[in-house]
């Protein structure tokens, strides 16, 4: 009895010991430790009375007398969870084993009560994490033992891979490495290197159950047991192959860009010294009629030839969302009088007719005058050229709503319904059968008409009957409110230079230097030409110039170094680039480097003019 007492009371497992009414007959030291009850004030009392919180207790007794009727008492160890009671009141979750046993001949029952608070919340988050896990469906997540084997599953891991978790479960997790992948072992290399890092993380191919491949970013971290050894791994993959898709095509898009900035760059070099030859032509007095009709086809040519290479670098622009707009209020008219004037040869050299049906409302738009006037020119072309020669083409202005229309309409070869949805995307054009060689083109124009509205926060759209129908080509931009003082009346066009100039012409290509030389002089200046930035600078110290035409990209010493030392000598004189770079990231960075005019290659006679002019005042 002594030693059954002593054992009791030095153990840490609280026992209690009742009779067959629920009467508690024994309690030991852990008891009172864990309840709070020492054992004189427990013994003899109901034992669901002391452990088990009042709104529990009817239940008990009911298991109780349940266990005495059904015969679970001559089992052994039958074992209850239970929310248990405290003296002070708090609860806890606990489990009960009870055992029959009878003692100095009485029908006894022993109970042996653990606190599993502690296990209660670990199977509770162990639960709330499984639920979390396999309500995933973005990421796969499964759980694979010490070897790689598969031992949990999520849906997650089913949408991505395609197995069932019965499918999976169980089989090594070098099921998703490609075939050539796992000949050499790089499921085992995966698994090694996360063991010794306690976590790998890279992106690669995987495969799913149907063979498929995708790219995938997967994280392999090592899971320790308690003793710190390894126990397992959990592997998180996510499927990336949009992601990667859009990254390869910002790469191509950006490589296509960069490609385009650099073609013309270099189609604008050879083209400066033709356009330069043209001008000289023009100014050259013939009466050959041979002559003439040639300078005029080389001209023409020339002009198509510089607006294709225009058109791929717009359509650079217009793919990589590069396009700037100056904003200002904008009277439609002018953009009417701009666009109208700028096709007027197109319609005249097609001898077709422009109707302007204008409401006589005048409409403004916040906007930038320069690409309204671009966008509308480009729908005026079209008509013109996909129209027959002597046919009537329709421009339709006036206030819609809250917007301003600016609505043309032509008789031409219309558009088939097939096309009509992709005529504004970049490089498409309908090419229908025996179409004429001039209605040829990139299929640019639109796409930027397009970019240009919708910078603008309007829109445009195309309607025609069908092939041999007609086209419209409705513009649509928010009206704004009139500004508070009159618009400026159009600027003069710019005076000649009223004296003869000093003008150094500064450029690697000899072509180029030499024809914009014999430019300036026959304009009645005075010009001579520099083929590097060495004797650009040296020629600039012998005879001070008035103006200086200065190229950017010269090898060793580029346009920017030449102004820089230029500048430094305190001289006041014009200086204008003339590149094949025209973007308006080019002329911001010409601005910010001093240049006073920006010419972009092959430079128009007007333009280089307008420069001169700048130092003949």
């Amino acid at each position: 009895m002594r030693r059954r007492r002593t054992v009791l009371d030095n153990a840490h497992i609280a026992f209690v010991a009742m009779d067959e009414a629920g009467m508690v007959v024994d309690w030991n030291e852990a008891a009172t430790s864990l309840f709070g009850w020492r054992a004189q004030e427990a013994l003899d009392r109901e034992l669901a009375q002391l452990i088990v919180p009042e709104r529990y207790r009817d239940a008990h007794r009911a298991g109780l007398t349940r266990y005495l009727a059904t015969g679970e008492a001559r089992m052994m160890n039958t074992r209850v969870e239970l929310h248990a009671l405290r003296r002070d009141g708090s609860e806890f979750a606990a489990e009960l084993t009870i055992s029959e046993v009878w003692f100095d001949g009485q029908r006894q029952f022993a109970c042996f009560i653990h606190d599993i608070t502690d296990r209660r919340r670990a199977t509770e988050a162990d639960e709330r994490l499984r639920l979390l896990i396999h309500s995933v469906s973005d990421y796969a997540i499964c759980m694979l033992d010490h070897d790689g084997i598969i031992r949990s599953w999520n849906d997650g891991a089913r949408a991505l891979y395609g197995f069932t978790a019965q499918e999976a479960i169980g089989r090594h997790f070098a099921l998703f490495y490609l075939s050539d992948e796992q000949g050499r072992d790089r499921p085992g290399d995966d698994l090694r290197l996360a063991a010794e890092r306690g976590r790998t993380e890279h992106e690669d191919w995987r495969t799913r159950k149907d063979g498929s491949e995708f790219w995938a970013h997967v994280i392999l971290s090592a899971l320790a047991a308690a003793d710190g050894r390894e126990k397992g791994f959990v592997a998180i993959t996510r499927d990336m192959t949009a992601r990667r898709r859009l990254e390869e095509l910002e790469a191509s898009s950006r490589r296509m860009n960069e490609f385009l900035a650099l073609l013309g760059h270099e189609l604008r070099n050879p083209l400066a010294p033709i356009r330069n030859a043209v001008s000289i032509l023009k100014l050259k007095a013939s009466d050959d009629a041979d002559v003439i009709r040639s300078r005029h086809i080389v001209d023409r040519q020339l002009a198509h030839l510089t607006k294709l290479v225009d058109d791929l670098l717009e359509a650079g622009r217009v793919s990589s969302g590069k396009i700037r707009l100056a904003t200002e209020t904008v009277d439609i008219a002018d953009v009417v009088h701009l666009s109208v004037e700028a096709s007027q040869p197109l319609f005249e050299a097609r001898g077709q007719r422009l109707d302007v049906d204008d409401s006589g409302q005048r409409l403004f738009v916040n906007g930038d005058p320069t690409r309204l006037v671009q966008a509308l020119n480009n729908l005026l072309n079209n008509a013109a050229k996909f129209s027959p020669p002597e046919s009537t083409i329709r421009l339709e202005i006036g206030p819609r709503g809250g917007a301003a229309l600016l609505r043309v309409t032509d008789q031409g070869r219309g558009i088939s319904a097939d096309a009509l949805a992709s005529v504004f995307d970049l490089f498409v054009q309908e090419h229908a059968p025996g179409a004429h060689p001039d209605e040829g083109g990139l299929g640019i124009g639109l796409t930027l008409v397009r970019a240009i509205a919708e910078l603008h926060g309007g829109h445009v759209e195309a309607k025609s009957g069908g092939t041999g129908k007609g086209s419209a080509f409705s513009l649509w931009l928010p009206l704004a409110q009139p500004p508070t003082q009159g618009i400026m009346p159009p600027s003069a066009p710019n005076a000649v230079a009223s004296r003869q100039l000093d003008v150094l012409v500064v450029d690697d290509n000899r072509d180029s230097a030499d024809s914009m030389t014999l430019l300036v002089d026959m304009l009645g200046h005075a010009a001579r030409a520099a083929y590097d930035g060495p004797e650009a600078l040296a020629s600039f110290g012998t005879t001070r110039p008035q103006v200086v035409l200065l190229d950017l990209s010269m090898p060793g010493m580029t346009g920017f170094d030449v102004i820089r030392q230029m500048r430094d000598e305190g001289k006041r004189v014009i200086v204008a680039a003339m590149t094949g770079l025209g973007s308006d990231e080019d002329m911001a960075r010409t601005r910010a480097a001093g240049f006073d005019a920006h010419l972009v290659k092959p430079v128009d006679l007007p333009e280089l003019e307008r420069v001169l002019a700048m130092a003949g005042k």
